[in-house]
């Protein structure tokens, strides 16, 4: 695709007069380009881990001066908000996860490991020591249910563990393998006003379980015995819980649960595992992908009829490898490849796919990803040989070049697309500076 780049090279100063003048000069309420080079150099501040509070954006940065903390951005300035561990010592802080007027993440101290902190904006505590001592509970997975925010967690006795939060001290909500061993709960989904959850209690494998708010129950014993179905992918559709397992006689393949037992859905791989991927809902039916060993990894549709391959986007046994699926104006969009036009954007029409456009012309990839709304346009982050990696939105049917951050061929690489108030809010790179905090109005210069 032509790019024009005089125009992208005369937005980038722009932007960067913005941030000389000041708003004013560039009637803006707000500045726009690069926030700030904190780190001098190519080294980067690399913020990360974006989450939108109480009107402000938190985030980590590393500065020379403070290390690796908790940083604010109001739409003015970004400024440090914590520096939890003084002077240059590094917090990390990071999974972040708004609850009951809060906002929760991890820290990591030498003297108690990686734990649950918390702020509410002005106050910034330590909930609890899980771990006691130096060693570190590690909690992930952060996931609001019945009032209480849940998390998988090691207190150094009972390994990873379901736990839970009210925001004072934490309480293991079940030890569903009771030896020293981890149950290692994955996949926390809310479904029917339980918790639905992957664990292995030590003797039935990986299976799947739930969790009412009182007591850990096994669901289905899927691969029966120790053998683990290892559920992944679990996706609530209605009044039925879908994700994929793997049963030794079939495979991995797709399985649903409606509330009493748990069934395979096809053997769509008969030779082998289908292995069922990226699980998305859209007008009335769920969508994946999946390989039945004679088209490669193509989309399929479940429905009330079962589940179909819908189209061999990349005829024969080549791969499409559709990913990346993101609901938008009544259609999906996502990348895919074709086999004739390499990695583009793709939406589903009526349900059957659509290339939207060959960004990066001819066989080249262009590889669409990290999709986001904002003020009613989708926004993504795609590659072409003249402008690398950077962001564009779609206008109608058209994919247009939003700012080469980077002019040329080189990327900036935009990561952690937020939208904030009237800005999208990033991390990218240009020719001069590491990854550093960038913050753009996302219009694009008139052609």
């Amino acid at each position: 695709m032509e790019v024009n780049r005089r125009k992208m090279n005369l937005a980038n100063a722009g932007l960067a007069l913005c941030l000389v003048l000041g708003t004013a000069a560039c009637g803006r309420q707000q500045p726009s380009g690069m926030m700030g080079d904190f780190t001098p150099g190519v080294e980067g501040s690399n913020p990360s881990d974006f989450i939108e509070y109480k009107g402000k954006l938190y985030f980590q940065l590393t500065e020379k001066e403070h290390g690796t903390e908790l940083w604010r951005y109001d739409g003015k300035k970004p400024v440090l908000f914590a520096d939890i561990i003084p002077g240059v010592g590094t917090s990390l802080p990071t999974a972040f996860a708004r609850f009951d007027g809060k906002l929760f993440f991890t820290v990591l101290e030498d003297e108690y490991g990686r734990e649950i902190w918390m702020t509410d904006g002005v106050t910034t505590t330590r909930v609890v020591d899980l771990n006691p001592g130096p060693e570190s509970s590690r909690p992930r997975d952060f996931t609001p249910f019945k009032d209480r925010l849940y998390f998988v967690a090691n207190d150094g006795r009972h390994g990873n563990e379901l736990w839970y939060t009210d925001g004072h001290g934490a309480t293991m909500a079940a030890d569903i393998d009771p030896s020293p061993g981890s149950s290692n709960p994955t996949e926390l989904t809310v479904w029917h006003g339980e918790l639905y959850f992957a664990a292995n209690d030590g003797t039935h494998g990986t299976e799947l379980w739930r969790w009412d708010g009182a007591a850990a129950t096994l669901v289905a014993d899927i691969n029966p015995g120790p053998g683990s179905a290892r559920p992944t992918w679990i996706t609530p559709d209605g009044d039925r819980l879908c994700f994929s397992a793997y049963l030794e006689a079939s495979g991995e393949e797709l399985w649903c649960y409606d509330g009493s037992k748990a069934t395979l859905i096809r053997d769509i791989n008969p030779a082998g595992s289908s292995s069922p991927r990226d699980l998305f809902l859209h007008d009335g039916a769920l969508f994946f992908s999946a390989t039945d060993g004679a088209h490669g990894r193509e989309l399929w549709r479940l429905d009330a009829d079962g589940a179909d391959l819908v189209v061999d986007l990349n005829p024969g046994s080549g791969d499409a490898n559709p990913a990346y699926f993101f609901p938008f104006d009544n259609t999906v969009y996502f990348q895919a490849d074709d086999g004739k036009t390499g990695v583009e954007l793709w939406r589903l029409d009526g349900g059957n796919p659509v290339q939207v456009a060959d960004i990066s012309a001819g066989e080249g990839h262009s590889e669409p990803m990290d999709f986001f709304v904002f003020k009613g346009y989708l926004y993504f982050v795609a590659r072409t040989p003249e402008t690398g990696r950077e962001l564009w939105r779609l206008e109608g049917e058209r994919p247009r070049l939003v700012v080469d951050l980077w002019p040329g061929p080189s990327s900036s690489n935009p990561l952690g697309m937020t939208p904030y108030g009237d800005q999208i809010c990033f991390s990218a790179q240009d020719e001069g500076h590491g990854r550093e905090f960038w913050c753009i109005d996302g219009i694009p210069p008139q052609p």
